[in-house]
């Protein structure tokens, strides 16, 4: 078990360019209009043969945004909509249509209640 989180560590030391571009993804999601993220988000289309790892990391991004904030269960929603993403293409899904409705979906559950109230 042990050696299973060092070498995760590596992966992400030995990645690190790419994490961070996923971190700033993340705070995109949060801020920009979905066009500008879905051609802003070359970390995820780019790295299919990691995509495992990189969607690991985002689910960790997503966690400890949730432990900052018990309250918003946004979070949790963003961590199954990304385990659904990873069984899509475990399945042989199409690989950027996976990523768009990933990227979609988080961007809807993050906005919703801004989208809510503009109707």
């Amino acid at each position: 078990m042990l050696f299973g989180s060092i070498n995760k560590l590596i992966k992400i030391k030995d990645n690190y360019e790419e994490y961070q571009k996923l971190e700033e993804l993340t705070i995109r999601l949060q801020k920009d209009n979905i066009l500008d993220i879905i051609n802003n988000a070359d970390v995820l289309y780019k790295n299919k043969d990691t995509i495992d790892d990189i969607l690991d990391y985002m689910t960790t991004i997503f966690y400890n945004l949730f432990i900052k904030d018990m309250r918003n269960n946004s979070y949790i929603n963003i961590i199954k909509i990304i385990e659904e993403a990873k069984q899509r293409l475990k399945a042989n899904s199409n690989f950027d249509m996976s990523i768009d409705h990933l990227i979609f979906r988080i961007w809807e559950e993050i906005n919703e209640d801004s989208n809510r109230s503009q109707v």
